[in-house]
Protein backbone atom coordinates (compact mmCIF):
# COMPACT_ATOMS: atom_id res chain seq x y z
CA UNK A 1 0.00 0.00 0.00
CA UNK A 2 1.27 3.45 -0.82
CA UNK A 3 0.81 5.78 2.15
CA UNK A 4 -0.19 9.35 1.39
CA UNK A 5 0.46 11.32 4.54
CA UNK A 6 -0.89 14.86 4.64
CA UNK A 7 0.05 15.93 8.22
CA UNK A 8 2.34 16.76 10.03
CA UNK A 9 5.16 16.45 7.48
CA UNK A 10 3.94 15.17 4.12
CA UNK A 11 6.14 13.60 1.46
CA UNK A 12 9.37 13.33 3.44
CA UNK A 13 10.11 9.74 2.58
CA UNK A 14 8.64 6.31 2.96
CA UNK A 15 8.31 6.38 6.74
CA UNK A 16 5.50 7.52 8.97
CA UNK A 17 5.94 10.89 10.63
CA UNK A 18 4.14 11.69 13.88
CA UNK A 19 3.80 15.08 15.51
CA UNK A 20 4.71 15.60 19.17
CA UNK A 21 1.34 14.25 20.31
CA UNK A 22 1.73 11.04 18.29
CA UNK A 23 -0.70 12.15 15.60
CA UNK A 24 -0.68 12.09 11.82
CA UNK A 25 -3.20 12.47 9.02
CA UNK A 26 -3.44 10.37 5.89
CA UNK A 27 -5.54 10.45 2.76
CA UNK A 28 -6.66 6.92 1.86
CA UNK A 29 -9.06 6.21 -1.01
CA UNK A 30 -10.14 9.85 -0.86
CA UNK A 31 -10.92 9.79 2.86
CA UNK A 32 -8.98 11.80 5.44
CA UNK A 33 -8.01 9.45 8.27
CA UNK A 34 -6.70 10.91 11.52
CA UNK A 35 -4.21 8.55 13.16
CA UNK A 36 -3.12 8.61 16.78
CA UNK A 37 -0.32 6.37 18.06
CA UNK A 38 -0.03 6.00 21.82
CA UNK A 39 1.48 3.60 24.33
CA UNK A 40 -0.76 0.75 25.41
CA UNK A 41 -2.27 0.85 28.86
CA UNK A 42 -3.61 -1.89 31.11
CA UNK A 43 -7.07 -1.09 29.76
CA UNK A 44 -5.85 -2.09 26.28
CA UNK A 45 -5.05 -5.62 27.46
CA UNK A 46 -7.74 -7.03 25.17
CA UNK A 47 -5.30 -6.60 22.27
CA UNK A 48 -2.69 -8.73 23.98
CA UNK A 49 -4.86 -11.50 25.44
CA UNK A 50 -3.47 -10.94 28.92
CA UNK A 51 0.18 -11.21 27.86
CA UNK A 52 2.63 -8.69 29.23
CA UNK A 53 3.12 -5.69 27.04
CA UNK A 54 6.56 -4.66 25.89
CA UNK A 55 8.12 -1.21 26.28
CA UNK A 56 7.47 -0.37 22.60
CA UNK A 57 3.90 -1.65 22.36
CA UNK A 58 1.54 0.98 21.02
CA UNK A 59 -2.05 1.25 19.93
CA UNK A 60 -2.70 2.77 16.51
CA UNK A 61 -6.11 4.48 16.40
CA UNK A 62 -7.73 5.74 13.21
CA UNK A 63 -10.81 7.94 12.91
CA UNK A 64 -12.78 9.36 10.02
CA UNK A 65 -15.08 12.32 10.60
CA UNK A 66 -17.28 14.12 8.13
CA UNK A 67 -19.40 17.23 8.74
CA UNK A 68 -18.31 17.23 12.38
CA UNK A 69 -19.54 13.66 12.96
CA UNK A 70 -17.17 10.81 13.80
CA UNK A 71 -18.14 7.99 11.45
CA UNK A 72 -15.68 5.37 12.60
CA UNK A 73 -12.93 4.67 15.12
CA UNK A 74 -10.70 1.63 14.67
CA UNK A 75 -7.66 0.33 16.52
CA UNK A 76 -4.73 -1.96 15.84
CA UNK A 77 -1.77 -2.91 18.04
CA UNK A 78 1.76 -2.17 16.90
CA UNK A 79 5.36 -2.12 18.02
CA UNK A 80 7.04 1.28 17.92
CA UNK A 81 10.44 -0.41 17.95
CA UNK A 82 9.78 -2.30 14.70
CA UNK A 83 9.05 0.10 11.82
CA UNK A 84 7.65 -2.62 9.54
CA UNK A 85 5.16 -3.80 12.17
CA UNK A 86 4.15 -0.21 12.94
CA UNK A 87 3.62 0.50 9.24
CA UNK A 88 1.49 -2.65 8.91
CA UNK A 89 -0.64 -1.48 11.85
CA UNK A 90 -1.11 1.95 10.24
CA UNK A 91 -2.04 0.34 6.91
CA UNK A 92 -4.57 -1.93 8.65
CA UNK A 93 -6.10 1.05 10.45
CA UNK A 94 -6.43 2.99 7.18
CA UNK A 95 -8.14 0.06 5.43
CA UNK A 96 -10.45 -0.68 8.36
CA UNK A 97 -11.36 2.98 8.85
CA UNK A 98 -12.40 3.48 5.22
CA UNK A 99 -14.36 0.22 5.18
CA UNK A 100 -16.04 1.11 8.48
CA UNK A 101 -16.93 4.64 7.36
CA UNK A 102 -18.50 3.31 4.17
CA UNK A 103 -20.52 0.79 6.19
CA UNK A 104 -21.67 3.43 8.65
CA UNK A 105 -22.81 5.78 5.90
CA UNK A 106 -24.57 2.99 3.99
CA UNK A 107 -26.40 1.97 7.16
CA UNK A 108 -27.43 5.55 7.88
CA UNK A 109 -28.70 6.10 4.34
CA UNK A 110 -30.78 2.91 4.53
CA UNK A 111 -32.14 3.86 7.96
CA UNK A 112 -33.07 7.39 6.85
CA UNK A 113 -34.77 6.04 3.72
CA UNK A 114 -36.78 3.61 5.86
CA UNK A 115 -37.82 6.39 8.25
CA UNK A 116 -38.84 8.61 5.32
CA UNK A 117 -40.87 5.80 3.71
CA UNK A 118 -42.80 5.18 6.93
CA UNK A 119 -43.41 8.83 7.80
CA UNK A 120 -44.16 10.63 4.58
CA UNK A 121 -47.83 11.11 3.69
CA UNK A 122 -49.01 8.94 0.82
CA UNK A 123 -46.24 6.36 1.20
CA UNK A 124 -46.13 3.15 3.15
Amino acid sequence: MQLRQIHPVPDLGLGIRLDLEGRARFCHEGFVVDVHVRRVTEDDGVWYCGDETGPNDVLVIGTISECGVELVRVESPGDFGHPRELREAVEQVLRDAVEGARGTVAGLVARFADIDRRNRPGTA
